[in-house]
């Protein structure tokens, strides 16, 4: 069932709903007591789960992909300086 406002409750309202069932305090046949459970069972368990760490700023996309064409292009240019100082600039050897 999904959470509504009408439905809404506090931890503590939701730890006495579950302790009054477990002790049979409430009967489990009327209508909406079901839901009531639910709910109360969904704001314990939310209760539980600690909220997640925040996120650290991430950098704008752009800057990303200069990064890579930077890395690229250098990468380039160190291909052409070995490939340039092994076999263009050492004299060709006679058999």
């Amino acid at each position: 069932m999904p959470h509504t406002d009408s439905l809404a409750m506090t931890l503590a309202e939701a730890i006495l709903i579950e302790d009054h069932f477990e002790h049979g305090e409430l009967d489990p046949l009327l209508p909406g007591t079901s839901e009531l459970l639910s709910e109360a069972r969904r704001v314990r368990f939310d209760a539980a789960i600690p909220p997640p760490k925040p996120r650290p700023p991430q950098e704008h996309p752009r800057r990303r992909i200069h990064r890579a064409a930077i890395a690229c292009v250098l990468g380039m240019v160190g291909v052409f300086a070995v490939t340039y100082f092994t076999f263009l600039a050492t004299p060709p050897t006679t058999w």
